[in-house]
């Protein structure tokens, strides 16, 4: 019987934690001291996607997965089409709006360097670079576990609420915008390695380590323009983007963003806020869940030994 109270007690610290997040996320993804790193990175294509414009737009038409993608109702973030407008155009525009529009400048960023980069002739001068930072971000210790099993559900299952797994938590999170969170196609596979270190530290997981973090932060490494506490924000930023679309946790996120040097200890909430704290809203809402901000590396154990 103790240990059952110990086991649902220990569930709903972790589902309170989800609550926590999403809510977190939420005002991060607005705040102006993390967007200026989106628009930072934003900027730069936006020069690059000008200046090979024609290649492109060719890379494009011989590689139709770009438009796909970008366009795809199941990803959060996804542009709607314009009519008369072609992708890379819609593209360079979400790009210029990325303070307005974060998310949609983040999925524009990762369908760049899913679907466009390795294509440009540019990206033959930074292949060395590129395989070094695709060792150091995809490292096998850290992906060869995904922790996670696919699963099926109907397509009309489409909703965005966070990573609330909770119906009670879900209903006071407002919905943002219709697509497929990964809560929806992946579960957790409890017989993981990470699984049983996030559980012990009380993290929420979702889907795994970030596959979509590293992208992300293997796009700002190619393009090399931030500097520590940028990083920093740009890493925050990731990690909110991906809990409002249900994709991952903040623990999933930035534990990815840590092999490029972002400031992050597992199970602690405190060291993704390195550099600074940021909007009044945020240290409001930190001020409510302070209890979650004493936790040690190793994770405080707040049930019953």
């Amino acid at each position: 019987m103790h240990k059952q109270f110990d086991n649902v007690l220990k569930e709903l610290i972790i589902s309170h934690k989800e609550f926590f997040e999403t809510k977190l996320a939420l005002i991060l993804i607005k705040d102006p001291s993390c967007i200026h790193a989106i628009v930072k990175i934003s900027n730069n294509l936006i020069s690059m996607l000008k200046e090979y414009y024609d290649e492109i737009v060719n890379i494009i038409e011989d590689h139709p997965k770009f438009t796909g993608a970008l366009y795809n109702q199941e990803i959060h973030g996804h542009l709607t089409p314009l009519a008369d407008v072609a992708p890379l155009q819609q593209a360079l525009q979400v790009l210029g709006n990325a303070d307005e529009n974060p998310s949609e400048a983040l999925h524009v960023q990762t369908c760049f360097i899913h679907y466009i980069y390795d294509y440009l002739n540019t990206a033959k001068t930074n292949a060395a670079l590129k395989q070094e930072l695709v060792q150091k971000i995809f490292n096998p210790q850290l992906f060869s576990d995904r922790a996670r099993t696919e699963i099926s559900t109907p397509d009309n299952s489409f909703y965005q609420q966070g990573i609330c797994r909770l119906e009670f938590f879900n209903q006071k999170i407002t919905s943002i915008s219709k697509h497929k969170p990964a809560k929806e196609k992946f579960i957790a596979d409890v017989n993981s390695s990470f699984y049983a270190q996030a559980s012990k530290l009380l993290m929420p997981t979702i889907s795994g380590p970030s596959g979509h973090t590293g992208s992300l932060m293997l796009l700002a490494g190619l393009l090399n323009l931030l500097n520590k506490n940028e990083w920093q924000d740009y890493a925050l930023v990731i990690a909110s983007y991906l809990v409002i679309a249900g994709a991952h946790s903040f623990h999933e996120s930035l534990m990815v963003s840590k092999t490029v040097g972002v400031e992050y200890k597992y199970g602690n909430y405190n060291s993704m806020f390195a550099n600074k704290l940021k909007s009044t809203q945020v240290k409001n809402l930190l001020q409510q869940y302070d209890h979650y901000l004493e936790r040690s590396e190793e994770g405080t154990c707040l049930v019953s030994k």
